[in-house]
């Protein structure tokens, strides 16, 4: 059984790519919410609830962007290493 593995770089920079473009979403995704959660603060009738509600929204968006920015700064650089490694490995001969 001769199996052969074939080692496309294409796919870790696709990889790469789709990592950034999922963790710009989802700070966007936040982004969004607490504008929509802020924009109910005029009709809100309880202040009471909406500031510490507003407030938890900033710490989760907060720490979602943390998480986000860490996310982007280590994976896709990870994996368009390995597909830089995989383009400069020498061609097979024979």
């Amino acid at each position: 059984m001769d199996d052969i593995l074939e080692l496309d770089p294409r796919v870790l920079y696709e990889t790469a790519d789709d990592i950034g473009f999922y963790c710009e979403t989802q700070t966007q995704v936040m982004a969004d919410y607490l504008s929509k959660m802020g924009a109910l603060q005029s009709e809100w009738d309880d202040d009471q609830t909406i500031g510490p509600l507003l407030e938890e929204v900033r710490t989760l968006k907060s720490r979602i962007e943390s998480i986000m920015n860490d996310i982007k700064r280590e994976y896709p650089r990870f994996f368009r290493e390995k597909a830089r490694l995989i383009e400069s490995r020498p061609e097979d001969i024979g």
